[in-house]
């Protein structure tokens, strides 16, 4: 008896279509495609247009966590899954509705004269539905979608500007945290312009060198002696000021020049810590995207030849997001830089998804426990316990334990208490630029 997978069953399907029906379907999951999409949608709009329809709604989704299936399990899993998530997609959709994949794990969703709160309802029954646990495989698969939403003609009258619309709206549900949907609103118009206007600028500002490094020291809790210099990448832009790396590195990451500045940031660091005392160390926070970059190790290993600096005087901070995406290559890069002797720092402990087996799994040098688990804020008992334990962890493993977020020197006293041997914040003192950075600080002569 022959077997058939579900993909077989969709292609078998479509062999049964006549032929001018094959060119608007989707391959894989015999859905409507782009090319259909595009004339249901024109079709729709001319309806509208004569008064037989009252509204025509576009919804785009984007699955979310797609590429982590296809990255760690294969594309068969990955095709099976879009299949499955097809099938639920379409078991919602109405039947004068129309829904089409656009291509990898976007799709679309076409309707007519739906209001807004059986939209909003129904776009929130497909998050639902889609982020139910999947089996494929022998594969527990967890994924979710990202929807945006434009109608016709509340937002928009063509459909270039309707479609135009439904893509920002979608932008700033994926930007909001994904697995949510929004409705088009004009400022997200505005937005895309500011948008637009920063990308031009980024593009400019590695050529016309407005990227620059400012210095946040680490203490040691117990001498107050300077042992590393955590370095904050900041772009002076000509016409917004001082723009701190978390408002422009996202979209750096989305154009594909988030490499050219982490590279930049690496040698600039590496030149400038080569000028310190032996025993000051320089950190810095690497982009997720550039440490998953195969050639990351490399570029660490030249700019530390090019300043003339020894490894174990740089310091890299990954965060726990970092560890839960592409396993297989984080797990080389870490190594790669252990050989090269660079110290690496779990930065923010406490704010994401990481375990105590990831200490022990991959031997970190530091941990730096984040200002809201370190219960120094609000006083309370229950974090300083945590952090406690972190810390007496931390000394069986060979692990140095920093707190972030000490600004007093109570929050001192704390940290001295808890066992942790290095502190960063305020009561450290003000993040330096390099042209004021103290003279004492400097290798005599220079």
């Amino acid at each position: 008896m022959t077997t058939y997978t579900e993909p077989d069953i969709h292609r078998l399907a479509k062999d049964l279509l006549p032929e001018w029906s094959l060119a608007s379907r989707d391959v894989l999951t015999g859905i409507a495609n782009r090319l259909y999409f595009d004339q249901h949608l024109g079709e729709r709009l001319l309806e509208l247009a004569s008064g037989q329809v009252q509204r025509v709604t576009v919804l785009f989704l984007d699955l979310d966590r797609f590429k982590a299936v296809n990255d760690t399990l294969g594309h068969p899993v990955g095709d099976a899954l879009l299949c499955k998530v097809t099938e639920r997609l379409q078991s919602l959709v109405p039947e004068e509705g129309a829904l089409a994949r656009l291509g990898g794990d976007e799709f679309a969703v076409v309707l007519t004269d739906l209001e807004r709160d059986q939209t909003a309802a129904l776009a929130a029954k497909m998050i639902d539905l889609v982020q139910r646990t999947y089996l494929i495989e022998g594969h527990v698969v967890h994924i979710g979608v990202s929807i945006g939403i434009a109608s016709a003609p509340d937002d928009a009258s063509g459909r270039p500007q309707l479609l135009k619309y439904a893509d920002l709206a979608l932008y700033h549900s994926k930007a909001s945290g994904r697995c949510v949907f929004h409705f088009f609103t004009p400022d997200l118009a505005e937005r895309a312009q500011e948008r637009r206007q920063m990308e031009l600028g980024l593009r400019r500002a590695l050529v016309l060198r407005q990227f620059e490094i400012h210095y946040q020291p680490q203490i040691d809790a117990e001498s107050g002696s300077i042992l590393v210099m955590e370095g904050l990448l900041y772009w002076r832009a000509p016409e917004r000021g001082l723009i701190a790396a978390k408002d422009f590195l996202p979209i750096a990451e989305e154009i594909g020049f988030s490499l050219a500045i982490g590279e930049w940031m690496l040698k600039a660091a590496c030149k400038e810590a080569a000028r310190w005392p032996g025993e000051v160390k320089v950190a810095l926070n690497i982009s997720a995207i550039d440490f998953e970059a195969a050639k990351f190790a490399g570029t660490v290993e030249a700019a530390l030849k090019a300043a003339g600096l020894p490894g174990h005087r740089l310091e890299i901070e990954v965060t726990e997001d970092i560890l839960m995406r592409n396993g297989l290559q984080v797990t080389k890069t870490l190594q790669q830089l252990r050989q090269l002797g660079v110290r690496v720092a779990m930065d923010s402990f406490g704010t994401g998804f990481a375990s105590l087996s990831q200490l022990v799994n991959f031997p970190f040098d530091t941990i730096k426990i984040d200002s809201s688990l370190s219960g120094l804020q609000r006083e309370d008992a229950k974090s300083r316990a945590i952090v406690q334990a972190i810390s007496a962890l931390g000394k069986t493993l060979g692990i140095t334990t920093s707190v972030e977020g000490v600004a007093t020197s109570k929050h001192l006293a704390a940290v001295r208490a808890d066992g942790c041997q290095t502190l960063q914040g305020f009561y450290c003192g003000k993040t330096f630029t390099v042209s004021d950075l103290p003279e004492l600080f400097l290798k005599p002569g220079e």
